[in-house]
């Protein structure tokens, strides 16, 4: 089961916005409305609530199974769709940059892995 943590330690990239404002507040470039990659979907985020917005379903996996994985109420893009499958090009990059394929362990179970063969 993977589950959103409460609280982070740190956090890599500003999608949104955090206590002290966001990217162009604080001067920083690029920012803006982002992606959450998960093992289960893809979230984006609600235009109007800034909330993460359920915005594709990886292969086998329903809205409950991601609802019963997260510890908030998402909003539900109308016409959630499968993610679709990586480009070529995207999985030989993802290979050169993982030779020793650690990305593996971060999946639930062999059926997502080999239905992209990553």
């Amino acid at each position: 089961m993977y589950n959103f943590m409460d609280k982070v330690d740190f956090i890599t990239t500003m999608a949104l916005l955090t206590d002290k404002g966001n990217c162009q507040e604080l001067g920083m470039r690029g920012g803006g409305h982002g992606v959450v990659l998960t093992n289960l979907c893809v979230f984006d985020f609600d235009e109007a609530t800034k909330i993460m917005r359920l915005k594709s379903l990886h292969p086998g996996v329903t809205i409950q199974n991601v609802l019963d994985n997260i510890g908030f109420e998402p909003v539900i893009a109308s016409g959630v769709e499968e993610t679709p499958p990586p480009a070529e090009k995207v999985i030989r990059i993802i290979r050169e940059l993982d030779p020793l394929e650690t990305r593996k362990r971060g999946f639930s179970s062999g059926a997502l892995k080999k239905h992209y063969d990553l």
